[in-house]
């Protein structure tokens, strides 16, 4: 009789046990919650890199605007004076506002475009543009009589156009200590407006 009852109790037991790996078998209880935590790492990953890139993208976007904005206000002009200068870069780093404008490196250039030499083959005057002057806020100047080259569409003898370049090293919210300071640039050739060159302090070449 003992042995009949612990055989059943056994049984009883096993049944159990089967019962109970069966239903966690099929059981669907928390299946959302495990699938969240493995693809978690992979929204935030995600997340963070379109935050990277947005800032990045309008970091680039500010300093093109910057460039421009110092172009257009040196070539308005018909002389700039020392004071005049530091005032055009003060109003063109309020361009890159929410980032931090006194971190870019804003250099403004006159670049005069003059025949050299006799004509080419095709009959047309062989042009070369000089630096007249050139000034910066921490970057480096064009040094004066300096040869650079003429971009397309202001390639006119006797003429002169503003050249402006602006720099600006972004720092990655995040992911920094892998792809260190990425260097933006930008360079913007921009038409004299009302006088064949713009003055350095009364001075042209």
């Amino acid at each position: 009789m003992r042995n009949f009852v612990m055989t059943c109790a056994l049984t009883r037991r096993g049944g159990q046990v089967r019962r109970r790996v069966v239903d966690l078998a099929v059981s669907t209880d928390g299946v959302a919650a495990v699938e969240f935590a493995m693809i978690l790492p992979l929204m935030i990953t995600m997340y963070l890199g379109m935050v990277v890139v947005t800032t990045g993208v309008n970091s680039d976007r500010k300093l093109t605007q910057l460039s421009r904005s110092l172009a257009d206000l040196v070539g308005r002009a018909t002389n700039m004076t020392d004071t005049d200068i530091q005032n055009v870069f003060d109003a063109s780093a309020e361009v890159m506002r929410p980032y931090d404008g006194s971190a870019v490196r804003m250099t403004i250039s006159s670049i005069v475009v003059k025949a050299s030499g006799p004509p080419g083959a095709d009959g047309n005057p062989t042009l070369v543009g000089r630096v007249c002057w050139s000034d910066t806020r921490n970057g480096t100047a064009l040094p004066e009589d300096q040869v650079v080259e003429i971009p397309e569409g202001f390639r006119t003898a006797n003429s002169s156009y503003i050249l402006a370049r602006a720099e600006y090293d972004y720092r990655p919210v995040v992911g920094q200590a892998i792809t260190g300071l990425l260097a933006l640039s930008e360079s913007t050739p921009w038409p004299v407006r009302a006088v064949m060159q713009v003055a350095r302090n009364a001075r042209t070449c």
